[in-house]
């Protein structure tokens, strides 16, 4: 979880340069909002996939597509939701949620694969598997 934190703050400092120095025009007000549901979200869900991939190995592929639905349609409502108080930014807002889609969405892939890699991998059949839940 702890990746998720620094993942969030490059994005805010690379978006806070951005939208001082080159693309000031394009800022909208509710801009902090996305910020913060992206991480919220990403994390929720990563740690219910850790938690199904822990229970039953075989149960994760139903989780993940499941947490992909979930993901798609908080995101869809957080969408709609901006476009209704942010008519004018409309571009800007749509821009802004499907990169930050898609960053969040290949980081979170990766570790939650690397994550259960690791869970699921036994040195000695004695010792028990490292838990990830405790670790990012």
């Amino acid at each position: 979880m702890k990746r998720v934190f620094v993942l969030t703050i490059i994005i805010i400092c690379i978006s806070s340069a951005t939208f001082a120095f080159v693309a000031s025009d394009y800022y909208f007000g509710l801009y902090p909002i996305i910020v913060l549901v992206f991480p919220i979200v990403s994390i929720a869900i990563h740690y219910q996939l850790l938690k199904s991939s822990i229970k039953s190995p075989a149960r994760f592929n139903v989780a993940f597509m499941s947490a992909f639905m979930l993901k798609l349609l908080i995101y869809g409502g957080l969408t709609a939701t901006l476009l209704y108080f942010e008519p004018d930014s409309r571009k800007e807002v749509v821009v802004s949620i499907l990169l930050m889609y898609a960053v969040y969405t290949i980081f979170e892939t990766q570790q939650v694969l690397a994550d259960i890699k690791t869970l699921h991998q036994k040195k000695d059949p004695r010792d028990k598997p490292e838990n990830p839940l405790l670790e990012s």
